[in-house]
């Protein structure tokens, strides 16, 4: 009970860390971003430089940095992202950033879950049949997986099934004359249904299957390789259980995070879905400094996040592990008793 104290005390105090961290680095880059805070702020046409730096001003650009950094913190913290200057003029980040969010946990929802679970299946298979034919076509898949890179996965596909199958729409999210549902939360599909625009959302999954499907073959490729390389290379009798350490955990859980982030991104690129990534580009092309500031802020938080998340799964797992174990080493004492 004591070293799980332990365990829960060091993922708080990490965990802190590393969102001081993130939000450091976040602060760092900030100042390094194309555009300019204040332009968000001013009127069209030619800039009124006393108008200019009384908008620095009050934004807080003139004061020491650490009270700037104190005042990004908060302000982050708080919701309060500022406005865009160049994707929609004046209107706020968070708004924009929240709405793309949403539209890419609509595309990585579906296929996580699924690439979970046959990630999780054909490499438990490849390693239980490892002699069989069925961990050498695992092997052959996991191998063209690496082999074949995410964007050339989607462009494959939308060649199949876009030219050569003509049966699904290559990109976007909704057809030629539908319109879009009222914004009340962001997410087209909870949005259609509150609106009672129900034809929306098959017609928006209708858009998503090849983005799904590209995903899902990406994910599920990544977690055999994770499964495999968990097997071979950290899988212990039980009584070594106590001697395992959180710490490489965590690294595999932000080097999952990346991975997957990373797949996303192209993905959404691929089939022009207006996701979290897309919007990144738009800002950056357009030198939105709030909207840069804010999506780079949104992506070090679910780091931070996902990272708690799951070391609080694997440290419940390993509770029920060690428990499990103690009850069949119990067992085993027991049966050994009854026959002396």
């Amino acid at each position: 009970m004591e070293k799980i104290l332990k365990n829960f005390i060091f993922i708080l105090i990490f965990t802190l860390a590393l969102f001081l961290f993130a939000l450091v680095l976040s602060f760092t880059i900030s100042r390094f971003l194309p555009g300019d805070p204040a332009l968000a702020y001013l009127p069209e046409g030619p800039i009124d430089w006393d108008e200019y730096e009384a908008i620095m001003d009050q934004l807080g650009y003139n004061d020491p940095l650490i009270i700037q950094f104190f005042t990004y913190a908060f302000k982050m913290i708080l919701g309060d992202w500022g406005a865009s200057f160049s994707i929609i003029r004046g209107y706020p980040v968070q708004l924009l950033v929240t709405e793309a969010l949403l539209n890419s946990l609509d595309l990585l929802i579906v296929p996580l879950i699924i690439g979970l679970i046959l990630g999780v299946f054909l490499g438990r298979i490849s390693i239980k049949n490892s002699s069989l034919r069925s961990n050498r076509i695992v092997q052959i898949l996991s191998l063209l997986g690496l082999a074949l890179p995410v964007f050339l996965v989607g462009i494959l596909i939308q060649f199949i099934f876009g030219y050569l199958l003509p049966i699904l729409p290559l990109s976007g999210y909704k057809s030629l004359g539908l319109d879009d549902p009222p914004l009340i939360t962001g997410s087209r599909i909870i949005d259609s249904f509150l609106s009672g625009k129900f034809y929306l959302i098959p017609d928006y999954f209708y858009h998503l299957i090849l983005p799904w499907i590209t995903l899902t073959i990406s994910i599920t490729i990544f977690i055999i390789i994770l499964v495999r390389v968990y097997h071979i290379n950290h899988l212990k009798p039980s009584k070594d259980i106590e001697k395992d350490s959180i710490v490489p955990f965590i690294f595999q859980v932000g080097f999952s995070f990346g991975t997957i982030f990373a797949f996303l991104m192209i993905t959404e690129a691929i089939f022009n879905l207006n996701g979290l990534s897309h919007l990144l580009f738009l800002a950056i092309n357009n030198a939105d400094y709030w909207t840069i500031v804010a999506i780079l802020y949104v992506i070090s938080m679910s780091f931070v996040l996902i990272i708690f998340i799951f070391t609080i799964l694997f440290i419940i797992y390993r509770i029920y592990q060690r428990q499990s174990v103690s009850k069949l080493s119990n067992i085993n004492q027991m049966d050994k008793e009854v026959k002396l």
